[in-house]
């Protein structure tokens, strides 16, 4: 999977794909301007539910439903011109509260509800793309009175799983996965009692699958859960927003953090919200925007989020898009960029080509749909290599360049979780060149006993702003010396220390900080020996803690 979508919204609807983007660096920036692919308003009819996704080749497919029969239809751009994908009518049927996503080998997957077992009896219907025609996959099942909301996700191995309101379990939230043969249930029902905005994303580090939804039963506050292989388990606190929470969207980055973005129902306002591994912690500041809604939420390869909303505070309503720069959130292309005012967004990412793409509803031209594009890639600075490493008790930075125009200089940001960054010096760089630059700087105070994340932030005479990947870097300072071998290591690990001890806490973490393992050791033999086989693949910290409270850290691959 080569892309990342946002979340739909009309009615509580939504879907999210997370995947992976192999980008250097990303524009944050007003210089840089949206442009329109291909005509304005090509849908050339009243449409509700766009759903955007883009394919591994970078090539954009929108699905919406067509206002003149009520039906689905997907299209492509062609580089010229929006195409059918398949016939012009995809769904048999009335097609409502759409959900496309593109599964590993490329093949579009479409969801929708409709009223083919009556007016008052819904069906839930998922079809793939073969390449010549769209077929179903599996049977429709029934979903009970009038519920316009379905979320599609596929797993990397190719499990296609879609998350629904169930009438029958009064509007709760419900997933259920096609086994091959037919649509089965994922545990019980997901939420206690009726559930709105429901979005669904895929933990590929974990392995399950993830839903958000505001929950009536908490005043419509947000809650999370996972299906942990037997049941649904909250993540976190359940109902953990201060408002009711609308426009709730899900993402998930490549290293398992969960993030939620909703609007706030006692401001109105844009938050977004990253799981620590205990609590929902702020991703910026609470409330950072004016009026909005419609939001559309992807995280990028580096983690860093982008949140797509309808901008009430931009002449009643046009579209904006912002992305959290470590400390704040900044506009991506000004705010407003829309043309016209705009309803139901969906925000997409392709990692192909570097670039953001937006779908929207125009209301000011008779609800046709428009796509405009953002070239995230198209960069001021040419970054030709970057890269941290420890001297003694501080971190050397060096990065170069092949070209700048109208550089300015060089944010140098740290953070000891990956998500918040703080600024900790600058550097000026060239305005104008085409030959090769090379700069550095010395962080003489990095924090012990912890992972530094470095990354830069490139600013330029325009009001540019590019963000680097990030480079991780551990600094230990306690007295005793540990050495984990094999590494990488499949079965066990074997850790070594540099003097003798009487007790040894030794603790294993994920690269998100969580705790997956613990054990003290009494006058620990030396190499201890430590079975690792239940962790899955991955990079690891090791962690011990000797009789006096010196510590030493170090990591391990389990491959």
């Amino acid at each position: 999977m080569k892309t990342k979508t946002g979340c739909n919204f009309r009615t509580p609807f939504i879907t999210i794909i997370v995947a992976t983007m192999l980008l250097l660096f990303v524009k944050s920036a007003s210089a840089q301007s949206w442009e329109q692919v291909g005509n304005t308003g090509f849908s050339q009819s009243e449409t509700r539910y766009p759903s955007l996704a883009i394919d591994k080749n970078g090539v954009p497919y929108l699905a919406y439903q067509n206002l003149d029969n009520y039906k689905a239809t997907v299209k492509k751009f062609d580089g010229n011109n929006w195409v059918n994908v398949g016939t012009p009518d995809v769904s048999d049927g009335k097609a409502t509260g759409l959900s496309l996503v593109f599964d590993q080998n490329n093949t579009p997957y479409l969801s929708y509800t409709s009223g083919e077992n009556g007016e008052y009896s819904y069906l839930i219907t998922v079809k793939k793309f073969n390449g010549t025609q769209w077929v179903t996959v599996g049977s429709p099942f029934d979903i009970g009175v009038g519920v316009e909301t379905t979320s599609l996700a596929i797993k990397k191995d190719g499990t296609v799983y879609v998350a629904f309101q169930d009438s029958y379990n009064y509007s709760a939230a419900l997933v259920k996965k096609f086994n091959g043969t037919k649509w089965v249930a994922v545990g019980g029902v997901v939420s206690p009692s009726s559930a709105e905005f429901i979005s669904l994303a895929i933990n590929e580090k974990d392995g399950f699958p993830y839903v958000a939804y505001s929950d009536r039963y908490y005043s419509y506050k947000a809650t999370v859960k996972k299906f942990n292989g037997t049941s649904w388990v909250s993540v976190g606190p359940t109902g953990f927003t201060s408002g009711s929470a609308d426009y709730t969207c899900l993402a998930i980055d490549k290293n398992g953090n969960p993030f939620l973005a909703y609007e706030d129902g006692n401001s109105g306002k844009a938050n977004v919200r990253k799981y620590d591994g205990t609590n929902w912690i702020w991703v910026g500041d609470p409330d950072f925007t004016m009026g909005v809604s419609y939001e559309s939420l992807v995280i990028d390869q580096n983690g860093t989020p982008l949140l797509a909303y309808k901008d009430w505070n931009a002449d009643y309503g046009k579209a904006s898009v912002s992305r959290f720069n470590g400390a704040s959130w900044a506009f991506v292309g000004g705010a407003g960029f829309t043309p016209v005012n705009v309803e139901n967004i969906s925000l997409a990412i392709d990692t192909t080509s570097g670039t953001v793409f937006l779908a929207y509803q125009e209301t000011d031209n008779n609800n046709y749909t428009s796509v405009m594009k953002f070239p995230l890639s198209a960069l001021a600075v040419n970054l030709a290599e970057f890269s941290v490493r420890a001297v003694a008790n501080t971190a050397m930075l060096s990065w170069s360049t092949v070209s700048e125009q109208k550089g300015e200089k060089y944010e140098i940001q740290r953070s000891t979780d990956g998500a918040v960054f703080k600024i900790i010096g600058y550097v000026n760089g060239n305005e104008n060149t085409t030959a090769t630059n090379t700069y550095s700087f010395t962080d003489k105070a990095p924090i012990q006993n912890a992972i530094n994340y470095y990354r830069l932030n490139q600013i330029d005479f325009n009001g540019r702003s590019n963000l680097s990947r990030i480079i991780p870097l551990h600094f230990e300072a306690g007295l005793h010396k540990i050495n984990a071998f094999p590494n990488p290591a499949s079965d066990f690990l074997n850790v070594t220390c540099d003097a003798t001890h009487q007790k040894l806490l030794v603790n294993i973490y994920d690269v998100s900080g969580k705790l997956y393992w613990s054990k003290t050791y009494l006058h620990p033999a030396n190499p201890i020996q430590i079975d690792i086989k239940h962790l899955s693949a991955g990079t690891y910290q090791l962690t011990t803690t000797d009789e006096r409270g010196n510590k030493s850290t170090g990591f391990f691959i389990r491959q």
